[in-house]
């Protein structure tokens, strides 16, 4: 079997699954227009960044250095994880299920308004792994992985991705936040020698 058919395979094999869950999800019902502004705020950059600098402005001077790290671990992650969704998003092109009802319309013509990766799947599991490291099990963990989620799930009953395009977001945001969490380690160990 070659490289081409083996691709195929593949790609026809994710479509199958995006298509079941997005009949799954459509079976789950409207959502309230307001639940989906917010959800979708909540996942912005436009609106974590700021949130997160304030966050380690705060832990800097009050000498909280968890919040301090936690905090500048989310915003380099979210920058790097945002740069590396972009990127990926203009290479793929591929369309939104509320653009196309073909999971595999893979064209490079939908550019940033492209599906694959979901940016704002990045952003809540970039969050979600940076609030986990180093914290374990704890309840800001589980209410991040819980809003990391819920943030997904409305990305998908809306329409604007589909399930593969959030788990390979939620892959970035989780690799990113751990790789930036790896390099801090790493900083601070240096620094302590």
């Amino acid at each position: 079997m070659s490289r081409d058919s083996i691709a195929l395979k593949l790609l026809h094999n994710v479509g199958e699954i995006d298509n079941a869950a997005r009949r799954r999800v459509a079976n789950d019902g409207d959502v309230p227009p307001l639940l989906v502004k917010m959800l979708h705020q909540a996942g912005s950059r436009r609106i974590l960044i700021p949130i997160l600098a304030m966050l380690w402005a705060a832990g800097y001077k009050t000498g909280r250095p968890g919040l301090a790290r936690g905090s500048s671990q989310s915003l380099v992650a979210l920058v790097i994880g945002g740069a590396l969704s972009e990127v990926v998003k203009r290479a793929t092109g591929r369309a939104r299920p509320q653009d196309s009802a073909d999971p595999g319309c893979w064209d490079a013509t939908h550019g940033k308004r492209a599906a694959f990766p979901s940016g704002h799947a990045v952003n809540a599991f970039t969050v979600a792994t940076a609030l986990a490291d180093r914290r374990g099990m704890c309840p800001i963990t589980v209410l991040g992985a819980a809003a990391a989620l819920t943030i997904a799930w409305s990305r998908m009953s809306t329409e604007k991705h589909w399930a593969s395009d959030i788990l390979a977001g939620a892959s970035i945001g989780c690799m990113t936040a751990g790789a930036v969490g790896w390099a801090i380690d790493v900083a601070m160990r240096r620094q302590n020698r």
